[in-house]
């Protein structure tokens, strides 16, 4: 009886285990880095980090930019053209595959 409970165990809890490293991992390194972005971007930086908090300065003289709306509407294009080309391209995909098992 015991073998039982240590096998429901290991096959509850090891891939628990296994995926922890790669979970914390992802965590550090994608929100993490998201946080200190945030956190450099209200900051007086210039090259270098410099942590002397400036607040929402920054953001105020970047919305002044023209080159900033060039940027946002490039965005916009490229992204959503980008984003139409991959669900037709995979719409296409989808259709051959399902033409291939229909026949």
């Amino acid at each position: 009886m015991k073998k039982n409970t240590s096998v429901a165990w290991l096959q509850t809890y090891l891939p628990k285990i296994i995926l922890a490293p790669s979970f914390t991992i992802t965590l550090f390194f994608v929100y993490g880095f998201i946080i200190w972005t945030l956190v450099i971007s209200m900051t007086k930086s210039k090259i270098l980090p410099n942590y002397r908090f400036a607040g929402l300065a920054p953001y105020e003289k970047l919305w002044k930019i023209p080159n900033w709306y060039v940027a946002l509407e490039n965005l916009l294009i490229f992204g959503g053209l980008y984003i139409v080309i991959c669900m037709v391209l995979g719409l296409f995909l989808a259709i051959l595959i399902d033409q291939k098992n229909q026949n």
